[in-house]
């Protein structure tokens, strides 16, 4: 073998990389906060989708209804004054709120 072919041979050969125990340890904090992020974040949103699809009595989840539930809801003639019951409380909410809350930032 001439000293040609054994620089090319080592040039194709890579050198193992290896992680150093810094690298690792940003794991330390990453699971945790992923963990905490699909317990408290993704897990609701997915029972509130699955439950959405069922029928419910209080905490009784029953048989699969499909899209029933959401085409009665938009089918109701009522939910125009619905929505704007519950947009009147949150305005209402606010009004009180903020105004009240302002003094105590700058005081």
């Amino acid at each position: 073998m001439s000293v040609t072919q054994v620089q090319r041979t080592a040039r194709s050969i890579k050198p193992r990389i290896r992680t150093s125990r810094k690298d690792r340890a940003v794991w330390l904090y990453v699971v945790p906060v992923v963990a905490v992020f699909l317990f408290v974040f993704v897990g609701p949103l997915v029972f509130t989708a699955w439950t959405a699809l069922h029928e419910t009595t209080y905490y009784q989840i029953k048989e699969f209804s499909g899209l029933n539930s959401f085409t009665k809801l938009f089918s109701d003639k009522d939910l125009p004054k619905q929505i704007g019951t519950t947009l009147a409380f949150s305005l209402g909410a606010l009004a009180i709120a903020v105004p009240l809350g302002l003094p105590l930032q700058w005081s």
